[in-house]
């Protein structure tokens, strides 16, 4: 049996914000820097890197991309000013499924398209961040999939060389997520408990198909 390494999303996953938190942190922050009309990207967040994210709406206010690291600095600084534990709920199942592979000693990493700091500021608010000390972010890419290439480095680190890609196991709530592990042929693991419904997540045809992550051992025993 080979080595794997589990991978986990954060937003929809992990954990889950309270509902357009995030919008409304970002909206105050553009306006703190003299936008009057702040233009909203109408498409969800879920799934997309904040890279991608941040660098759309730059643009789409008429900055120029030389402010993205003062606006990154400045959002995680003010989301960790502002984010309560009130704020952010641990999703069921998580706790179990955290603990199964803790138990087990099969190591556990983020694959995230939250910023690096932010990550860790969300998950500290959950009571999650003592189980994550590496991850992969998206702090440089706009296309989540490029995150799963430094998702396979990162295992290799832990594991060896001789990691295959199939033994990294992503799991997420997003069609992004999906595409990420396919992209390198790792084991998408799909959950429900996000954004996006069951049916639709079925049709971007992940390896397992969840709606909670609580009975770990059996959906792991079904990608060994």
């Amino acid at each position: 049996m080979h080595q794997k390494f589990i991978a986990y999303d954060i937003d929809g996953t992990l954990l889950k914000v309270e509902s357009n938190y995030t919008r409304k942190l970002i909206k105050n922050l553009f306006e703190r820097y003299g936008v009057e009309e702040f233009k909203e990207d109408a498409r969800t967040f879920a799934g997309r890197t904040d890279f991608d994210i941040f660098s759309g709406l730059i643009e789409a206010n008429g900055f120029d991309l030389s402010v993205f690291d003062e606006l990154k600095l400045a959002y995680t600084s003010l989301l960790d000013e502002t984010l309560q534990s009130a704020h952010v709920e641990s999703i069921n199942g998580v706790n179990e499924s955290i603990s199964f592979f803790t138990d087990n000693e099969i190591p556990i990493g983020l694959l995230t398209g939250n910023f690096e700091r932010s990550a860790y500021i969300k998950l500290n608010r959950g009571g999650l961040d003592k189980h994550f000390s590496t991850g992969v972010f998206g702090c440089n890419h706009g296309d989540r999939r490029m995150l799963a290439e430094e998702g396979i480095e990162l295992a290799r680190a832990y594991i060896g060389s001789s990691f295959e890609p199939k033994d990294l196991i992503i799991v997420g709530d997003t069609p992004h997520d999906i595409h990420c592990a396919q992209h390198v042929g790792a084991t998408a693991v799909a959950v429900t408990t996000g954004y996006y419904s069951r049916e639709e997540l079925k049709s971007h045809k992940p390896d397992v198909l969840l709606d909670s992550l609580s009975d770990t051992e059996m959906w792991f025993s079904s990608v060994q």
